[in-house]
């Protein structure tokens, strides 16, 4: 279009103008140079490209592309900030606050979590995924009881397929709380629907050994086990649960097996009361988009 106007106006550009059209071209070749990288997991590259893109102007898009190359690199408190001024520019924007909130729980932020759900239920206090983030950062400030109240509404906004993961969680709350009868209604939903659904097992039988039921937590245990050989919660209850029944072979066994599988993780005991609690929050971390 200048170039036209140049042609036939005979009108030269400005110094200003010329340096003007430099920059944007300078920052459409670097943001998109940055996500190329940023999707070839060049993340240092990317960063470096979306850091001079943003030096040269203000670009909302390339500061989302930035926040999410913030964390790859590991750099929580980063990308915190980029999502931030985001949100100052939208606050009404849900996926900006959701994400805060999960960067926030990976880095065990628990007060800019509450922060981001509150802001995210302020948008939309039906949708299921702040409510059950919500009830994490709860669980994370301990508030259990509450935590149950927003987990409970998520799995009642939740439309369509129910929600897993909130009834896990739910369950894996009243259990926490001493309400076995509730966590063991929980359990046995997700069972209904999902036989072989390990941490469900685990749960279930956590339940079971609170009723003295022994012979059938192990069976449950063993169910888990088939579903995944590498459940490390499910194996150190077992292991625990043979012993005072009196299989100390049985019970050595899957100790040995324990130790084959975590030889140097401090958290793989024999004591399986709180691992199906951190089993639930490795399990998330692991599939986490942004961890």
């Amino acid at each position: 279009m200048n170039f036209f106007k140049r042609l036939f106006n005979g009108v030269a550009e400005t110094p200003e103008e010329e340096q003007k059209e430099q920059n944007e071209r300078d920052f459409d070749v670097l943001k998109y140079d940055g996500v190329a990288a940023l999707r070839q997991h060049v993340f240092d590259y990317a960063e470096k490209c979306f850091v001079h893109a943003l030096d040269i102007r203000e670009d909302l898009e390339t500061r989302d592309y930035l926040s999410q190359t913030y964390i790859q690199l590991g750099q929580l408190s980063e990308s915190i900030s980029q999502l931030r001024i985001l949100a100052d520019a939208q606050p009404e924007n849900l996926n900006i606050w959701l994400r805060m909130a999960g960067v926030a729980y990976i880095m065990e932020d628990y007060d800019t979590m509450v922060e981001a759900c509150e802001k995210a239920l302020a948008v939309d206090e039906a949708n299921p995924r702040a409510n059950y983030d919500y009830a994490r950062a709860l669980i994370g400030k301990n508030d259990a009881a509450t935590a149950v109240e927003f987990l409970t509404k998520a799995i009642e906004k939740c439309g369509g397929e129910p929600y897993w993961e909130a009834y896990l969680l739910r369950g894996q709350t009243w259990f926490d709380l001493g309400k076995t009868e509730e966590a063991e209604h929980d359990a046995d939903f997700l069972l209904c629907h999902i036989h072989d659904h390990e941490d469900a097992l685990v749960l279930k039988a956590q339940c079971q050994e609170k009723q003295n039921m022994t012979a059938e937590a192990v069976e449950t245990l063993g169910k888990a086990l088939a579903a995944n050989p590498f459940n490390i919660a499910a194996l150190s209850q077992r292991a625990r649960l043979k012993r005072v029944m009196g299989d100390e072979q049985g019970a050595e066994e899957d100790e040995k097996h324990l130790r084959d599988l975590s030889p140097d993780d401090e958290n793989a005991t024999l004591d399986g009361s709180e691992d199906i609690a951190d089993s639930i929050q490795k399990a998330y971390k692991t599939n986490n988009p942004f961890a």
